[in-house]
């Protein structure tokens, strides 16, 4: 397996590079003005890589989002990253995987996927 695992931390309402992570603590290590910061964060401000680049080549991370509200989420049914229906304004999900409610599959619109924002900032 040649797998990149990445992670990001949400800090101040920012994504952050993470380089460091602690467990069971779940402490974290992020850049801030120009030196190391350790910071606790809570599982749901960590959010991770899913090893694909969308159609500009920036890094998707767990919760992206397109313009149509696709948003990428684990899901555990399927145990694997989906799309789940994304509610722009509220950011909230309508719809929690594609796939579980049969309307299409991951792996066949990865590949036209645009990243325009993260539904956690």
């Amino acid at each position: 397996m040649n797998r990149q695992l990445k992670f990001k931390a949400l800090y101040e309402n920012k994504l952050h590079d993470v380089y460091g992570i602690s467990f069971p603590e779940l402490t974290v290590k992020i850049p801030l003005e120009r030196f190391p910061f350790i910071q606790d964060v809570k599982a749901d401000e960590l959010i991770q890589f899913i090893d694909k680049a969308d159609v500009n080549g920036s890094e998707i991370f767990e919760g992206d989002y397109d313009n149509d509200g696709n948003c990428v989420v684990w899901c555990n049914n399927c145990n694997s990253w989906q799309f789940a229906k994304l509610d722009v304004p509220t950011k909230d999900i309508c719809i929690p995987c594609h796939a579980c409610d049969g309307n299409f599959f991951f792996d066949e619109h990865i590949h036209e996927f645009k990243t325009v924002g993260n539904r956690f900032i």
